[in-house]
This record gives structure tokens, C-alpha cells and sequence, in this order.
């Protein structure tokens, strides 16, 4: 029985280096995948700010243009 796992120790020492290269190849891929999700994040925060910048200036401009034809409408005869 004893020599059934000498012969699989070849087997495991395989398993394990496997196993570290695909830990390596995570760790590797992970901080590539963190990198690009992290620019994209950045990103839209930006333009996000920007749509709200607009956005809120286009408001603005309607409400005056409301404003203006509201107040022509009660001052005409």
C-alpha cells in the first residue's frame, strides 16, 4: 500500500504545480480585470457629472423660456 502513494507522489508534485500556475495566472488576471473595471468606473463618474451638468443647464434654459412666454402671454392684450 505504501508504494501506491510513492508512485502517485509524481501525480500530486504535478496537481500542485498546476495548481500554483493557475493561482498565478488569477492573481495576474485579476489585477488586469481590476485595472479596466476601475477606468471604466472613472469614467463613467465623468461623464456622468457631465450629463448632470447639462442636463441641469437645459432645464434651466426651459424653465426661463417658460418663464418669458408666460409673461408675454399675461401682458398681451
Amino acid at each position: 500500500m505504501e508504494e501506491e502513494f510513492i508512485d502517485c507522489r509524481g501525480e500530486f508534485r504535478s496537481f500542485a504545480e498546476r495548481t500554483d500556475k493557475s493561482f498565478e495566472t488569477l492573481a495576474q488576471k485579476y489585477g488586469e480585470i481590476s485595472e479596466k473595471l476601475t477606468q471604466v468606473l472613472e469614467t463613467l463618474q465623468r461623464e456622468s457629472a457631465e450629463t448632470r451638468k447639462e442636463l441641469t443647464r437645459a432645464v434651466d434654459a426651459l424653465t426661463e423660456l417658460v418663464k418669458r412666454f408666460i409673461g408675454q402671454r399675461r401682458s398681451a392684450p
